[in-house]
């Protein structure tokens, strides 16, 4: 007896460990799947289902769930547990601060004849992208279960990694999503930002994805194309100009580019792609720097210094917080000090830059109403960005396309206006420099300058081979200062060097001496030559000009050196010649004088004419030069018949008749040459006349 209890007592034990270990056998069997997926969470199954249809679709229409994790703790085990997610809005502002995150939940869906028509699972193979057009995003990453209720490997991108190591790189955070014909798939997409951002969700095709994504890169490459086509022609100005505004205005264009690559993802996607920690801080530090380039190039354009002194102390102060906040923004935490330094650099930029813009506009620079009106447009901007990012008014305020047009249209107008105002600005500088080298009546060179390029010649010993200098005075001049108003002196001065231009033609230099004198430089001149050009421009300064009331003539005297032979320096030279001019009688018989340049030289041969007797002139009262018949050595004197029967052919002079005239017994009451028509010297009949 007692050994058929003992028998059975045995065989319930085997059949009860028997028992466990099939139970443990199939549970392990059960479990054996969910070890294969992810284990321990219940899969939420009833979310709303977006269709893909073949058709972008707008981030309004895409059913989407949003939970905020506040430390950033949670992982997608923890997150597909819960069911406490809420519709996301496109339009919603996030501020998920250092440490938190946010997490997105699709479950999307691709009917079986979406494109083949055919009902099989599995059939067609479409390629979505899913894309978060943000810019600027520190970190997304993308879960991905498929039909088969598996985690697919997690999908990167954000500014945290490099390009290179994005699973679809691109400028923005996208992502890749292979779905077949008939299938569902559930999404999860963590995000983190510190600063205030939106995140709305586009899901296209990768055929569309393609075209729009080639479409902004073109736009992209337009604007930025332009803007670097303006560098480089500002920078080719200020090389060739040396003008300190565009110098201002290339730094605020290359600040300004390099902040459009950095925000638009240029940067990243294409230039640094292995440089996260750049790329991650680079929009801030081109935004701060772009800052000071402008307070610099708003005040050399609109001369800050000069117009608001103390404006100018506020724009250098500016400039220099947001340089200094360069480093700081690199290193501090940008939700709460990086962000703030940006915004209050940028906001009080364009404030400063507003108010010396109506500071120049009011004192009647145009330049700066279109500065008033870029600064003012940018303002606008950055206030509705902000309106916008306290939800205020739903839009996608993260979008820049406003600032590219702005910059697109307004910079090549403030490139314009600034070319113009430099254009002024070098027309003054040129006309005061000829102010300073040129006589503003007769245009020719001032005494210091006529002597350097005098000094300049007379250095090189080929150019002194046949040169000559000739100083030509206007001796009826003085007298007319004290007969004549001066617009009359003036218009007798400019008829001087008309006619002086006109005869010696081809000249190195002309320059006025003192007031009534003019100095000529010729080149190829012996001493035959130029004794006829002043014979001809004596015979021309006896005919007046046929539209002047009153019958004015010029009488001219002349000083010549021949440079080949003068031993001295240039700077005596002038004064030798004046004091010649000066040792002439009014009514010399020999206006032609050579400087003697031999050692030998007595003082008798360069005396003053006191020969001129009142019979040595005519009583016509058009003539005042009358040399006498014959030539002496050293001097030259015009017979009468020579001087009055010049003919210039082809150099707009006319022929001069005259005939001996007969001394008259008394001089005139008026000096030589000033005889006014209808007014001729007492007791003395016309005896010569001279016609064009």
């Amino acid at each position: 007896m007692k050994m058929d209890l003992s028998r059975f007592s045995v065989f319930r034990r085997a059949k009860t460990i028997g028992v466990v270990f099939l139970a443990l056998m199939g549970l392990w069997l059960g479990l054996a799947p969910a070890q294969a997926q992810t284990p321990g969470y219940s899969l939420k199954t009833d979310w709303p289902v977006t269709e893909l249809t073949g058709k972008a679709i707008d981030p309004a229409a895409v059913k989407a769930g949003v939970l905020i994790d506040p430390t950033g703790k949670l992982d997608v085990v923890d997150v597909a547990q819960r069911e406490d997610f809420a519709q996301l809005d496109p339009y919603r502002n996030f501020v998920l601060g250092r440490d938190g995150a946010a997490w997105l939940r699709l479950r999307l869906h691709i009917p079986a004849g979406s494109k083949t028509g055919q009902a099989t699972r599995g059939s067609d193979l479409t390629t979505w992208i899913l894309e978060i057009p943000t810019p600027l995003l520190d970190e997304v990453q993308l879960y991905q279960m498929g039909a088969d209720e598996r985690l697919l490997p997690v999908q990167k991108a954000g500014d945290i990694f490099p390009n290179a190591q994005w699973s679809y790189p691109s400028n923005v955070a996208s992502f890749k999503l292979d779905l077949y014909a008939g299938d569902s798939a559930n999404v999860w997409i963590k995000v983190k930002y510190p600063i205030v951002t939106q995140l709305p969700i586009m899901l296209k095709t990768e055929q569309q994805y393609l075209h729009d994504s080639r479409s902004y890169f073109w736009v992209i490459g337009l604007v930025s194309g332009a803007l670097f086509f303006l560098c480089l022609y500002v920078f080719i100005i200020i090389v060739t100009f040396k003008d300190q505004a565009h110098l201002g205005f290339l730094l605020y264009l290359s600040t300004s580019l390099a902040t459009l690559f950095a925000y638009s993802g240029i940067n990243g996607y294409m230039l640094f792609s292995h440089s996260a920690r750049w790329i991650d801080a680079s929009t801030g530090v081109w935004q701060l720097f772009s800052a000071a380039a402008a307070m610099f190039f708003v005040g050399s354009l609109l001369q800050a210094p000069t117009r608001a002194p103390r404006l100018t102390w506020a724009m250098k102060g500016l400039a220099a917080f947001a340089i200094l906040s360069v480093p700081t923004y690199f290193f501090a935490e940008r939700a709460s000090v990086g962000s703030s330094l940006v915004f209050l650099a940028l906001t009080i930029s364009y404030a400063l830059c507003i108010s010396m813009g109506v500071i120049a506009w009011r004192s009647g620079d145009k330049t700066g109403r279109i500065i008033v009106v870029f600064n003012g447009l940018l303002m606008l901007n950055l206030v509705v960005t902000l309106v916008g990012a306290t939800g205020v008014l739903r839009f996608f305020w993260y979008q820049q396309a406003p600032v590219y047009a702005l910059m697109i249209v307004l910079l090549p107008l403030i490139l314009a206006e600034m070319n113009f105002k430099m254009r002024h600005q070098l027309a003054m500088q040129i006309r005061a420099q000829g102010m300073r080298t040129h006589d503003a009546l007769t245009d020719s060179l001032n005494e210091p300058f006529f002597v350097a390029r005098l000094r300049t010649i007379m250095s090189v010993p080929r150019k002194r081979r046949g040169a000559a200098l000739v100083l030509i005075d206007v001796s009826n001049l003085p007298y007319m200062r004290e007969s004549f108003a001066p617009e009359v002196i003036e218009q007798t001065l400019l008829r001087a060097v008309i006619k002086i231009k006109r005869i010696f033609g081809d000249m190195d230099a002309i320059g006025r001496v003192g007031d009534h004198r003019l100095a000529v430089l010729l080149e190829n001149a012996d001493r035959e030559r130029v004794g006829k050009l002043c014979v001809e421009l004596i015979a021309s300064g006896l005919m007046p000009s046929k539209n002047l009331k009153q019958d004015i003539t010029i009488v001219f005297h002349f000083a010549v050196a021949l440079l080949e032979d003068y031993a001295g320096s240039a700077e005596d030279l002038l004064p030798q010649l004046q004091a010649l001019c000066e040792k002439m009688s009014p009514r010399t018989q020999r206006p032609i004088r050579y400087l003697n340049l031999s050692a030998a030289a007595t003082p008798s041969s360069q005396s003053r004419d006191a020969e001129a007797a009142p019979h040595s002139g005519f009583a016509n009262s058009r003539s005042s030069v009358m040399p006498p018949p014959i030539a002496s050595q050293g001097d030259t004197t015009v017979p009468p018949t020579a001087a009055a029967a010049v003919v210039r052919s082809g150099s707009g002079h006319h022929a001069v008749h005259t005939s001996p005239a007969p001394l008259s017994a008394a001089p005139s009451t008026l000096p030589p040459g000033l005889h006014s028509s209808g007014s001729p010297s007492s007791g003395a009949a016309p005896s010569s006349s001279f016609h064009a």
